[in-house]
């Protein structure tokens, strides 16, 4: 089956591009382009591509003034998580913002997300689920 006309191939894709674009893109620039509709989710996944190196810039997002910020900063602590962000998700998970709480307790409470990554002590995990 050929590709009907007009139709995008899997390197076309905007996203992908807007992917690659951010790649030139300073990791200090990415925690504020968070806060653009659509550049949100390539930096996002810029983010997530630049791994725990980048885990102090994006922990100073969790308390930018854009919930759209916090939020995606929140879900990047959700794969790694680390004791000093600790105290910060834990603010966000009584954040004013809907989709931040969310994000902030799946960051705290999600073992499978994790991996072999650090996760917070038992007794906390039993706090956060009494938030929740």
């Amino acid at each position: 089956m050929g590709r009907k006309r007009g139709q995008a191939t899997r390197k076309q894709v905007p996203g992908t591009i807007l992917r690659e674009i951010m790649k030139v893109t300073r990791p200090e620039e990415l925690v504020e382009t968070l806060a653009i509709p659509h550049r949100a989710r390539a930096a996002f996944w810029r983010l997530m591509e630049l791994g725990p190196s980048v885990a102090p810039l994006v922990q100073a997002g969790l308390s930018h003034p854009h919930p759209s910020v916090r939020a995606h900063c929140c879900q990047y602590f959700d794969h790694y998580l680390t004791p000093d962000a600790y105290p910060d998700l834990l603010a966000c998970a009584e954040d004013p913002d809907p989709d931040v709480r969310w994000q902030a307790l799946h960051a705290l409470e999600c073992v499978r997300c994790k991996g072999d990554g650090w996760r917070p002590p038992v007794q906390d995990q039993e706090l956060v689920a009494d938030r929740a």
